[in-house]
């Protein structure tokens, strides 16, 4: 993990990381985006990948959750509130159950065209192959004149996965 880390330019990840369980602070960061909206939640989950990934925080720490509330102004007590609730949590569960199905198994994940998955730090070059492959798939359909039958399915929309307004009109 280091390799990739450094490789996209991050500093070494510290030994401390403790892996913990992420449901209190995938509940949290939900809660934030459908509250104070997604750019303030994208905030967030900054605060809390770096101190994690970085520094060793316990992603389920109640206090660093608060903390890192603070930090970004949201309100701490309510958020407090959220998180001594159960709220949001089987929505929590029924995502990590949807992207279990679909073979996520890290972040970040890119789904290109309803299709194709790119998982965790993808550098450049890997994008423009996987573009290059997606090229190549539609001009071989329409070489053998199949190209009409390429069905667009729609975007794939994450907030329809976690149950949050859609911010693609």
């Amino acid at each position: 993990m280091n390799e990739r880390a450094i490789a996209v330019g991050l500093p070494a990840l510290t030994e401390n990381r403790i892996c913990s369980n992420t449901i209190r602070s995938h509940r949290l960061v939900r809660w934030v985006s459908a509250k104070y909206g997604l750019t303030k939640s994208e905030k967030l989950y900054d605060i809390l990948n770096y101190e994690h990934f970085i520094n060793g925080a316990k992603l389920n720490s109640l206090e660093f959750l608060l903390q890192s509330c603070e930090r970004v102004h949201v309100n701490v007590e309510q958020a407090g509130q959220h998180l001594a609730s159960e709220e949001g949590r089987s929505e929590i569960l029924n995502t990590i159950n949807t992207l279990t199905s679909m073979n996520v198994s890290s972040i970040p994940v890119f789904i290109v065209n309803s299709f194709w998955g790119l998982e965790g730090a993808v550098t450049t070059n890997r994008f423009i192959q996987i573009f290059r492959e997606i090229e190549s798939h539609i001009m071989n359909l329409e070489e053998s004149g199949h190209g009409n039958e390429v069905i667009q399915t729609g975007p794939f929309l994450f907030e329809n996965v976690i149950g949050l307004p859609s911010v693609c009109g």
